[in-house]
C-alpha cells in the first residue's frame, strides 16, 4: 500500500562480484568527487546513495536554472516525467512490461527510471510539454465534509497532423505532482485516510467520447443532476457510458495512484490520441482533511503541478510549432462538486 519509492534513480557506481558470489567496492568503479581533506588528497570516490543524491540535486539545480520561478511541485514533476526505464533494468529483473504485476515490481525497485535532462527542460519538433501550476480546494463543509472542485483541461492537439500519421505510435504522458500534509496522529498508511491529507487523481477522455459524458464520468454533481432529471435513485449502464479507458495506461490503471505524485503514459495510435484532448484533475473522497473534521482543514487549498507531454516519431511533421501558435495563457474551467 505504500507509495512508489524510490521515485527515480541516478548513478551510484558499481561493485565487483567475487567468485564466491559476494560483492565489494572498488575505486575504479565508484564515482569521482572532491575530497573533504584537501591537504591529503584533492579527490576521492563515493558510491550508492551518496552519489545518487548528489546527481539528483545537480539535476534539479539545472531545471531550476532554466525555470527559476517554477514551483517545487513542478521541478519534482519534470524530473519524474522525463524518466524512463533502460533496457538493462528491464532485462536485469526479467520484467515483462506488458504485465501489470511485473510493472509494479519494477516500479518498486527503480521507480520511474532514469531522468532525462533534455526532456525535462526542452521541447523538440516532435516532443512538447505542457506545464500547469494550479491551486485546488479539495473539500468543503456542507453539513458534512464533501469533495469540492474539479479542474478540466483542454489541450490544442494538432488534430490534422496526428490524424495524418494514422496508426503510427504516439506517446501521451501525464504527471500530477503535489505535496501532502501528514496526519498529525501519525497513524501510518494502513487505511485510505490515515496518513495523507488528501489525494488527487487525473482522468483522460476516451477516443470518441463527448465532453458531456466525460463530465458525467468524473463529476458527481453531474451524476446527481442526471438522477434528478431521470427521477431515479441510481444510474445504470444505459444512462451514460461508464467506460474509463484504464486499459490504455502502460503502468496499469491504478498502480501509480499512491503517494503524492502520479505519472503514467499511453502509447497509442496517433489517430486515437488526436481525439483525447480533455483531462480532469479531481480530489478523492479520502484523506484526513476530509475524515478528521475536528481539525477544520476542510477549507484548505492544495497546490499541484500538471505535466502533459505528447511525442510523435522522429522525422515526422512538426507538432511543436503547430501547438505553440495556438497557445494562449489561461486557467482551467473550475467546476464546483
Amino acid at each position: 500500500n505504500w507509495p512508489i519509492k524510490p521515485e527515480v534513480v541516478f548513478e551510484g557506481g558499481n561493485l565487483i562480484r567475487l567468485q564466491n558470489g559476494d560483492v565489494e567496492g572498488h575505486d575504479n568503479l565508484e564515482v569521482l568527487t572532491v575530497a573533504h581533506n584537501s591537504y591529503r588528497n584533492y579527490f576521492t570516490t563515493m558510491n550508492a546513495t551518496s552519489s545518487a543524491t548528489a546527481f539528483a540535486a545537480n539535476f534539479l539545480a539545472k531545471i531550476r536554472d532554466v525555470y527559476p520561478e517554477a514551483w517545487q511541485e513542478t521541478l519534482r514533476a519534470l524530473m519524474i516525467h522525463s524518466s524512463s526505464w533502460t533496457q538493462e533494468m528491464i532485462a536485469q529483473f526479467n520484467i515483462d512490461v506488458t504485465k501489470v504485476g511485473d510493472v509494479l515490481k519494477l516500479l518498486k525497485i527503480v521507480g520511474y527510471g532514469v531522468p532525462n535532462l533534455a526532456k525535462a527542460i526542452e521541447c523538440k519538433s516532435n516532443y512538447l510539454t505542457f506545464i500547469s501550476e494550479q491551486t485546488i480546494q479539495p473539500y468543503k463543509l456542507d453539513g458534512t465534509v464533501k469533495t469540492n472542485q474539479i479542474h478540466y483541461y483542454e489541450f490544442p492537439w494538432p488534430k490534422e497532423i496526428l490524424e495524418d500519421l494514422g496508426t503510427a505510435d504516439v506517446t501521451l504522458r501525464v504527471t500530477l505532482s503535489y505535496f501532502i500534509e501528514p496526519n498529525p496522529g501519525d497513524r501510518g498508511y494502513t487505511t485510505k485516510y490515515a496518513y495523507q491529507s488528501t489525494a488527487l487523481k487525473f482522468s483522460l477522455i476516451n477516443p470518441g467520447e463527448d465532453f458531456g459524458n466525460f463530465k458525467l464520468r468524473t463529476n458527481k454533481i453531474e451524476q446527481d443532476d442526471l438522477k434528478d432529471f431521470l427521477g431515479v435513485e441510481k444510474l445504470d449502464s444505459g444512462d451514460y457510458d461508464k467506460t474509463t479507458g484504464t486499459h490504455r495506461w502502460a503502468l496499469g490503471a491504478d498502480t501509480v495512484f499512491k503517494g503524492s505524485i502520479h505519472s503514467n503514459y499511453w502509447r497509442g495510435s496517433a489517430a486515437e490520441i488526436a481525439a483525447c484532448n480533455k483531462l480532469a484533475v479531481f480530489p478523492l473522497a479520502s484523506g484526513w482533511w476530509k475524515e478528521l473534521k475536528k481539525h477544520e482543514k476542510y477549507d484548505s487549498s492544495l497546490r499541484y503541478s500538471l505535466i502533459v507531454s505528447i511525442e510523435t516519431p522522429e522525422n515526422t511533421a512538426d507538432i511543436y510549432t503547430e501547438i505553440a501558435n495556438q497557445i494562449t495563457v489561461g486557467t482551467p474551467v473550475v467546476v464546483t462538486v
